[in-house]
């Protein structure tokens, strides 16, 4: 599963960060919350950025309700509180 952000077999090899590509945060979700994935290794492509603060994002939001609102979504991708 990438997330390339041309269109479907257009041999393009460009990613996005997690739900700024074609893929939305809800497929990644459910890819995360599905476990017949628990255990599984997965790779994560993204073409820049902080990978360790996009998962952490990522496994909280499953802790919420579902990002249907622009508003939730907006929330999603605000910088992290600071940890201690």
């Amino acid at each position: 599963m990438t997330r390339d952000t041309g269109k479907f077999c257009s041999k393009l090899d460009r990613h996005a960060n997690i739900g700024k590509g074609k893929l939305k945060l809800a497929a990644f979700r459910n890819l995360i919350a599905d476990p017949r994935f628990d255990g599984l290794p997965m790779i994560l492509e993204t073409p820049e950025g902080d990978y360790a603060e996009e998962l952490i994002r990522l496994y909280r939001s499953l802790e919420t309700k579902p990002l249907k609102t622009r508003k939730d979504i907006k929330s999603f991708f605000s910088p992290l509180p600071a940890t201690s």
